[in-house]
């Protein structure tokens, strides 16, 4: 079980699947929620870097960074595809 106190959460799930020549790495969890960045460069004014970092190092190798959140309850999903 993987909890962290800043999302509530009880449980994550963490997909990676391979197809093709195609990674896909998606984690979701079930906790808050949060409000994301309207652009992931607004969180290095506040220190928080893990966003930015994994959105550029999904670029890095040609892949794409998807965020869904929001503070309804419903949960964080987090995909990398490369």
């Amino acid at each position: 079980m993987f909890r962290k106190r800043t999302a509530r959460g009880e449980t994550a799930r963490v997909t990676l699947d391979f197809h093709d020549e195609q990674i896909t790495l998606e984690v979701r969890d079930d906790g808050e929620g949060f409000e994301p960045p309207v652009r992931l460069h607004e969180d290095v004014q506040t220190g928080q870097l893990g966003l930015l970092g994994m959105s550029e190092g999904a670029e890095l190798v040609g892949g794409t960074f998807e965020l869904k959140s929001s503070k309804d309850g419903s949960g964080t999903t987090l995909r990398m595809t490369a």
